[in-house]
């Protein structure tokens, strides 16, 4: 059987697999990233319609706005930038990057949280230049979910200038 932790990280990466798919479209420079939810969502009202400039390692300011009160919430960011060999998260939470690179809040119903996410220096030398392409952008998924298994997700996407 796995542990409590070893059931986190299993949770982890299935709701990594199921929120992979990501619909962008994008309207000149802006990009809309949009996903739907199921039975076991709580509701979450995101940032839409963002795309992050960044033109140097950086930090980055995502707003949520939790519509009910949960105590014990994680928060991941999922943001895979490869160049040839290297794999890295293109943010993170803090300044050292790490593959469990998560955050456990408490919120509070329609009290906006600011998630302050961390472009190192090496993900930003594997990030492509922005050029109107959906190939150019860096898509960061934004995964919450509680111990008891609901979830919600939200996005935004990096354009390297």
């Amino acid at each position: 059987m796995l542990g409590s932790l070893g059931n986190k990280i299993l949770s982890v990466i299935l709701i990594v697999i199921f929120v992979s798919v990501v619909t962008v479209t994008i309207y000149e420079s802006n990009v809309s990233v949009s996903s739907s939810l199921s039975a076991s969502k709580f509701p979450i009202k995101a940032d839409l319609n963002y795309t992050a400039e960044i033109s140097g390692p950086t930090v980055i300011q995502y707003n949520f706005t939790p519509l009910e009160t949960m105590n014990n919430l994680y928060v991941f960011d999922y943001s895979n930038v490869t160049n040839g060999t290297v794999s890295v998260n293109a943010t993170s939470f803090n300044l050292t990057q790490n593959p469990g690179n998560y955050m456990k809040i408490n919120v509070v119903n329609g009290t906006q949280v600011t998630l302050d996410l961390y472009v190192s220096e090496t993900a930003f030398r594997n990030m492509p230049y922005f050029n109107n392409s959906l190939s150019s952008l860096t898509i960061v998924k934004i995964i919450l979910f509680t111990t008891s298994g609901s979830y919600a997700y939200a996005g935004f996407a990096i354009a390297k200038v």
